[in-house]
């Protein structure tokens, strides 16, 4: 059926001022065949792409507040602070909050003989009344929420150990809590605070006195309502975009993280150095926690496997662990860890921009090819369902094996993973990011960030965009 609308309904009149002459008044009719539909939108036209990088997990999503809180770094004061190295390409690496001393810089020493995680704990030595300990400033509070958190302790009993969190310059302005008494080995002592003011360098503290020596495993603080880790304020909002999948755990990251090393408690996990970003990682965020993440959001998860330094059989066991049942090796240590239910993840990624100079494991074409290929009988051995993403090319780096080539031609990226791919690749990334506050259309370059520069580099930047939404570019529907 066919429906007119004309006059006030669908109708654009155009008026003139009357002080000028104007055409007169035009109609327009809008048919509207109400039996006629167009295919349904793929909840999968959109979606979104995060990365444990700075802040945009950490302090965001994630609703931990201190940073460092396993200690990788000494207890040291700023004049002896270690700057980390440049990362791959060249960039300062990723500042962190750092735990300082209180009572002088040999107030606390690391001990690496027995730590509680990774290479090494804080030690701190105490005689008498005077505090000694360590502290971390710039954590911004609320008024009036409640955060708690909790600490490893051990050392000996004649140390008087008290956590007090400071949100101002007035006695009032904070709130301490006395733990019980340090012994052997390491104990777990809870703390709380509500802040009656809000600010954004409020300070913790970690002191002592009495005798003898005290030791700090890892310290955690979070607001109270918190979900699972994450934080349920900015979740919420995350939640609202109603996202199709978000494509997780990273990002250039991912190219040196073992997902292993992420599992079980989160206190245990070391922390470990991201080279790409040259900057500390927690190891608080596995893939449980990152499953967790896509459940509050209510998206489907699309888990990129390690393809840089990472290996088949590393990817195998992680589609296993997410996926399998838990009679399997893998699916038994998930069950183990609190998830007899599989995750049952159906979309995955072999590699990031492994075509990158910035990535580590940088690979080409070809050998991305031989390696995918690798990945991809190895990870549908444990779980034929799956479906197998390439990892693509960025728009100007579509065709990096011939300069000569125009976007969409033989001689690019994905048209060499078309030729190549033993029929293990099933899809081909289709995307664009938007870098300003503009909405991204190919057609036109709205949303390209100006580090594109010139109207040329624009318009090759939308061409590329556009060949690339080609359907000959989907590898198998």
């Amino acid at each position: 059926m066919t429906y007119v609308f004309r006059g006030a309904m669908l109708t654009t009149l155009l008026y003139a001022s009357a002080a000028t002459a104007a055409p007169p008044p035009a109609s327009v009719t809008v048919r509207i065949d109400a039996a006629r539909r167009a295919a349904a939108v793929t909840p999968y036209q959109y979606g979104m792409f995060i990365e444990p990088i700075g802040g945009l997990v950490a302090r965001t999503l994630w609703a931990e507040m201190l940073d460092d809180r396993k200690f990788y770094y000494a207890v040291v004061s700023p004049q002896h602070d270690v700057p980390p190295p440049p990362n791959v390409e060249g960039r300062p690496g990723v500042s962190y909050r750092k735990w300082r001393p209180i009572g002088g810089d040999d107030a606390v020493v690391m001990d690496t003989r027995a730590p509680f995680v990774g290479s090494q704990s804080p030690s701190v030595g105490v005689a008498g009344d005077a505090p000694r300990g360590l502290s971390q400033a710039g954590i911004g509070v609320a008024a009036g929420k409640r955060y708690t958190g909790h600490l490893w302790l051990s050392g000996d009993p004649g140390a008087k150990v008290v956590v007090t969190l400071i949100w101002g310059s007035r006695p009032q302005d904070r709130q301490s809590v006395t733990l019980p008494a340090a012994s052997e080995p390491w104990q777990q002592a809870a703390f709380a605070f509500t802040p009656t003011a809000a600010t954004l360098d409020a300070r913790l503290e970690i002191t002592g006195s009495g005798s003898g020596r005290f030791r700090i495993g890892a310290i955690s603080l979070m607001p109270e309502d918190n979900i699972n880790g994450w934080r349920a304020d900015t979740t919420a909002i995350a939640r609202s975009l109603k996202s199709g999948f978000w494509r997780l755990p990273g990002g250039n990251f991912l190219s040196n993280w073992d997902w292993h090393e992420a599992l079980g408690p989160r206190d245990r996990r070391s922390p470990m150095f991201d080279h790409a970003w040259s900057a500390m990682q927690t190891n608080d965020l596995g893939m449980d926690e990152w499953m967790e993440l896509t459940r509050i959001l209510g998206v489907e998860p699309y888990v990129t496997v390690n393809a840089g330094l990472g290996d088949a059989n590393s990817a195998a066991e992680e589609v296993e662990y997410l996926n399998g049942p838990v009679t399997s090796e893998w699916g038994a240590k998930r069950a183990a860890n609190g998830h007899p239910e599989p995750y049952g993840v159906r979309w995955w990624n072999i590699g990031n921009e492994p075509y990158g100079w910035w990535q580590i494991g940088k690979t080409s074409l070809d050998y991305y090819m031989i390696k995918h290929n690798e990945f991809a009988r190895a990870m549908k051995a444990r779980d034929p369902s799956i479906t197998l993403i390439a990892s693509g090319a960025m728009p100007d780096q579509l065709h990096p094996v011939n300069g000569g080539a125009k976007p969409g031609q033989r001689g690019g990226v994905k048209a060499g993973q078309r030729s190549r791919r033993d029929d293990d690749m099933e899809r081909a990334p289709i995307g664009a990011l938007s870098i300003s506050s503009r909405p991204f259309s190919p057609g036109y370059g709205d949303g390209i960030s100006p580090v594109f520069g010139s109207a040329d580099t624009v318009a090759w930047f939308c061409s590329a965009l556009l060949a690339d939404r080609r359907p000959a570019d989907c590898l198998r529907r």
